[in-house]
């Protein structure tokens, strides 16, 4: 059996044993079910090409706004079965001093980290977006905002304004 067919089935066992609510429901336009693994299917596809979801319509032959809360109900659910799984919190005063370990001492004040000279001025990398067209949602805005000061602040690294220039 093909390795990523054996994690796509144990991945689709493992969220239809946890989900209790009715996940999979029926997509009534067409009169017939969706299953489960279509699901699946249809959102490891947009997981991983990005395609829109007009195009994962015409694939699977599924309507565009069923596609459209497949997708993210699918991603919750998987996020809910792999979590545990696989995101582990340390529990144990050692396991937290193995995290805290990677912190450069000197950058610690009062329990706080502090931010590094070249993160001071954020206006030294990427600039504030302004438009957004095409009629996005506030949380989009809400995003793009959030990432744009990650990656002028903490998760900048030192090679980001070279490779990405403004013009």
């Amino acid at each position: 059996m093909d390795d990523d067919y054996a994690a796509a089935l144990y991945l689709l066992l493992l969220i239809k044993k946890q989900k209790k609510k009715r996940l999979w429901s029926r997509d009534w336009l067409k009169k017939r079910t969706v299953t489960a693994a279509e699901r699946l299917s249809v959102t490891l596809r947009y997981l991983a090409t990005g395609e829109s979801y007009r195009s994962l319509s015409c694939q699977f032959r599924i309507s565009h706004n069923l596609i459209s809360s497949i997708i993210p109900t699918v991603c919750k659910a998987i996020y809910q079965v792999l979590q545990p799984l696989h995101v582990k919190l340390p529990s144990t005063t050692e396991e937290w001093q193995k995290v805290a370990d990677f912190i450069d001492r000197e950058d610690i004040s009062m329990g706080r980290l502090n931010r590094g000279q070249m993160h001071q001025h954020a206006s030294a990398g990427v600039e504030e977006l302004h438009a957004i067209g095409r009629g996005h949602s506030n949380q989009a805005k809400q995003v793009r905002e959030q990432f744009r000061e990650y990656f002028n602040n903490e998760g900048q690294v030192h090679w980001q304004d070279r490779m990405a220039p403004l013009n």
